[in-house]
C-alpha cells in the first residue's frame, strides 16, 4: 500500500477491529482468587464480587455465576450435606447431654474431606483446629446462657450469638471468618447447610 493510500484509508472506529482483522472475544470475568481459596480455615466466601477496570461489577458475568449456584467453593460445601449424620447420631446416643465429649468423638470417627482440589482428607493439624474451635464455641454458648445438650441442637440462633459475642470481644475479621467456616462446614455435615449464615450477614459492622 502506498503512503497516499495509507493516508486516505479511514481509521477504524473505536470498539471495531481494523479492516481485515478478526474480532477477538473478551474473556468473561471470573470469581476473584480469594473465592477459590481452600476451606481449611482460610475460605472467605463473602469476598466482594470481581470488578471491571472501571470499578463497576459486570452484571452479565455476575448474574451468570449466581444462576449457576455461586463460586465452586460454595458448591463444594453443599455436596457435603449430611455426610456426618450417622456419626452424629451415634455420638449423641453414646454420650447424651455431653456436647463436649460428642465433639471429640465426632471428629474421631468423621473424616474431614478437603473442600477443593482432588478428593482427599485434610491434615491432622486442620482436624485438631476444628476440634479445638468447636469445643471452645460449645463452652462459650454455656457462658452465654445458651447451653447445648447435644450437638444436633446447634442452630443459626447459636451461630449469631457466638458471632456477635466474638465481634464485641474485638476478634479480627480473619478470626471471625475462621470460626464461621468451621460452623458452616460442621452445620453442613450434620444436615444443616444454612446453620451458619454468611459472616457479613451476622456482624454488626460488616466493614
Amino acid at each position: 500500500m502506498s503512503r497516499t493510500e495509507a493516508a486516505n484509508d479511514p481509521l477504524p472506529s473505536p470498539g471495531r477491529p481494523p479492516h481485515g482483522k478478526t474480532p477477538v472475544a473478551r474473556a468473561s470475568s471470573k470469581w476473584s482468587e480469594e473465592d477459590q481459596l481452600s476451606l481449611q480455615l482460610a475460605i472467605t466466601p463473602d469476598a466482594p464480587a470481581a470488578k471491571s477496570a472501571k470499578g463497576r461489577r459486570s452484571r452479565s458475568s455476575a448474574g451468570g455465576k449466581e444462576s449457576r449456584g455461586g463460586p465452586p467453593i460454595l458448591k463444594a460445601i453443599r455436596k457435603e450435606t449430611g455426610m456426618g449424620l450417622k456419626v452424629l447420631a451415634r455420638v449423641q446416643k453414646l454420650y447424651p447431654g455431653d456436647p463436649l465429649r460428642q465433639v471429640t468423638e465426632f471428629f474421631t470417627d468423621f473424616v474431614i474431606p478437603a473442600a477443593t482440589g482432588r478428593k482427599r482428607t485434610v491434615g491432622i493439624k486442620t482436624e485438631e483446629i476444628y476440634i479445638v474451635q468447636m469445643r471452645v464455641m460449645v463452652r462459650q454458648l454455656s457462658d452465654l446462657n445458651m447451653p447445648l445438650q447435644n450437638l444436633g441442637e446447634f442452630s443459626p440462633r447459636h451461630v449469631a450469638a457466638l458471632t456477635r459475642h466474638y465481634e464485641a470481644e474485638g476478634l479480627s475479621a480473619s478470626s471471625l471468618q475462621k470460626k464461621n467456616t468451621v460452623l458452616r462446614r460442621f452445620g453442613t455435615w450434620i444436615g444443616k447447610p444454612d446453620m451458619a449464615p454468611r459472616l457479613r450477614d451476622l456482624v454488626l459492622d460488616p466493614c
